[in-house]
């Protein structure tokens, strides 16, 4: 059932039309990741979905992702994991054989309209309950605050 979850979840945020942003965080190192977000609307109700590569990172069953604003708001956002998914590989290097394991790991984060509109002030700081630990992103300028709320406001304009 959760594998189905997994796929519905990921069918979704691929389906949709929405703007993917995406960020890495530490790149080629064991807890460095990649991190892609998808604004999507239900009904009336709006989320962020985030997927999330990396190596050694993986969301737990009841996800948080606290966002702070430049303008100093801090938002709380409790979400659902629907799936944690790893493939390992090898490949060789001068004949000896080298493991390769890459994991993807996909939340769900409800937000209401009014902390989307916060977004709009720019994001200068990501935090993620990940396992085996937390993952947190600084930002110096303003890279997803508002992209994200763009991607609100074009799906808000949608109707079916």
């Amino acid at each position: 059932m959760k594998n189905i979850l997994f796929v519905f979840v990921l069918f979704v945020s691929l389906a949709s039309s929405s703007q993917t942003i995406k960020y890495s965080h530490k790149p080629a190192t064991v807890n460095g990741c990649v991190v892609r977000l998808n604004v999507s609307k239900q009904d009336t109700l709006f989320s962020i979905t985030v997927t999330l590569s990396s190596e050694g990172l993986f969301f737990a069953k009841e996800p948080v992702m606290m966002i702070k604003t430049f303008e100093g708001e801090v938002l709380r956002l409790k979400g659902m994991s629907y799936g944690n998914d790893k493939e390992t590989g090898y490949f060789f290097v001068s004949g000896v054989m080298v493991p390769l394991s890459s994991s993807k790991s996909i939340a769900q984060f409800p937000i209401t309209s009014k902390q989307m509109e916060l977004l709009n002030q720019g994001v200068s700081k990501v935090s993620l309950s990940t396992l085996p630990i937390v993952h947190e992103k600084n930002f110096n300028k303003d890279k997803i605050g508002k992209k994200l709320y763009n991607s609100y406001l074009k799906e808000k304009e949608k109707e079916f």
